[in-house]
């Protein structure tokens, strides 16, 4: 019998995993952009440092994206995400069906009930 609050406890889980995720994404960002802002400091010149803080900020901007609007992560989302990988992936260790050429042969290595398995021998 499985705990019905499981996959609640699954969904907040990952959703955590995320924001803490994003938080050392965030730290990595300011701690990195801080470097280059005072190598700029030291040598002067033309501000390149605005490329990295654009660059990597689009990045940041995207990962917020993922943790915010989107949405926090349901059993329905997970239950579609995987649903939609098994009709469109099919396992490489599967036996080809009716209609799907065979793999390459080096990958030909199914065990079902009716194959014998056979041990090396020692001598």
């Amino acid at each position: 019998m499985t705990n019905p609050n499981y996959s609640t406890f699954l969904g907040t889980a990952t959703q955590l995993q995320r924001w803490r995720d994003f938080a050392a994404h965030a730290i990595a960002y300011a701690v990195f952009n801080i470097i280059f802002i005072t190598i700029w400091l030291a040598t002067r010149g033309t501000f390149w440092p605005a490329f990295p803080l654009v660059g990597w900020g689009i990045g940041l901007t995207f990962q917020h994206h993922a943790n915010t609007l989107a949405g926090p992560l349901t059993a329905e989302r997970v239950r579609e995400r995987i649903r939609d990988t098994r009709t469109h992936r099919p396992s490489v260790l599967a036996p080809p069906e009716a209609g799907h050429p065979a793999p390459p042969a080096q990958s030909r290595r199914w065990i079902s009930s009716e194959t014998p398995v056979s041990t090396p021998h020692r001598s």
